[in-house]
């Protein structure tokens, strides 16, 4: 970020944080205020990745978000909504993206190669990171987790935490977003189902087809799509080589959340490759939720998706 759009960034958040009743002072990695911190870390991430035109929607769907799990707790710091997720509390970590505040460079020669090779690889409560691995495990939503792993020539690694203690949680997810973006997509189909939403399927041989969903934005503009839209996608990722989403700008999404559960069960069987899970997820501004679950054998879809609908006329 320029100078000019990260002091735009500070200002939107300021005043986001306002009309929710919380007023706070402007530093340079975040805004503080009430003795509380906001975090702007990964606000300034979710931002790089926007045109400007939509900065201040998003910035006030992800703060107002943030002040409301602030007011279920009563931690001293806020906690920061980290891409799909919240993350624990803890203090903000210096702000890369946000230009002329201090970011934690890698002060070695390995660490300046491990970077390139950085990638979130997606990881679900039914196939799980291997419990004596201590890895590195962000949770995006209830079942469904991001780890840090590095791509080497011949083979995929899964590093314990202590690799990257000398990076920064913006460094990290920075260089692992863009490991992302440099996996090859190899296919790429738009379905009309018989339902008449549309659904788009990728693949490929890249272990992280699937982890391609942390970044929405790229996934819209492959459907054609300038940017995510308001009520974010749907998606589904029955293994690390497929995924199926949906973009949520009409009536047709409670038939493709439908469409998707039945794709995510007939893909995820016992001879998928490389499986993740078969269920169906909501990714939206700051946050992902699972959007159909199956609670005593009995299908239940999110509430909160449901009510989209009486909103979408409006957008």
């Amino acid at each position: 970020m320029t100078v000019t759009q990260a002091q735009r960034l500070r200002e939107l958040a300021r005043d986001a944080l306002g009309r929710h009743g919380v007023t706070v002072t402007i530093e340079p990695t975040h805004l503080a205020g009430d003795g509380r911190i906001y975090p702007l870390n990964s606000l300034a991430v979710r931002c790089s990745e926007l045109d400007a035109s939509e900065w201040p929607a998003f910035v006030e769907s992800y703060l107002a978000e943030a002040v409301a799990a602030d007011r279920e707790r009563p931690a001293a710091v806020v906690p920061e909504v980290s891409g799909t997720a919240v993350a624990e509390s803890r203090p903000p970590e210096p702000d890369g993206e946000l230009e002329g505040a201090p970011q934690t460079a890698p002060q070695t020669a390995e660490d300046r190669a491990l970077l390139p090779k950085l990638r979130w690889q997606l990881y679900s409560d039914r196939h799980p990171v291997e419990p004596w691995i201590e890895a590195k495990v962000v949770t995006i939503a209830p079942g469904l987790t991001k780890v840090a792993t590095v791509e080497e020539p011949d083979h995929v690694s899964t590093p314990t935490e202590s690799t990257f203690a000398r990076l920064s949680d913006l460094d990290l997810d920075v260089a692992a977003r863009a490991g992302l973006r440099s996996e090859q997509i190899e296919t790429h189909e738009e379905i009309t189902t018989k339902s008449g939403a549309t659904v788009h399927l990728v693949g490929g041989t890249s272990m992280f087809i699937a982890s391609k969903v942390l970044i929405p934005g790229d996934l819209a503009r492959l459907a054609g799509a300038p940017t995510t839209p308001p009520f974010g996608i749907l998606f589904c990722a029955p293994s690390r080589h497929l995924l199926a989403f949906h973009l949520i700008r009409d009536e047709t999404y409670l038939a493709a959340a439908l469409d998707l559960w039945d794709f995510g069960r007939q893909q995820f069987t016992g001879t998928v490759e490389r499986p993740i899970s078969p269920d169906v997820y909501w990714s939206r501004a700051a946050h992902t939720s699972r959007a159909i679950s199956l609670e005593d054998r009995t299908m239940e879809m999110d509430g909160q998706l449901i009510s989209v609908g009486s909103y979408l006329d409006y957008w």
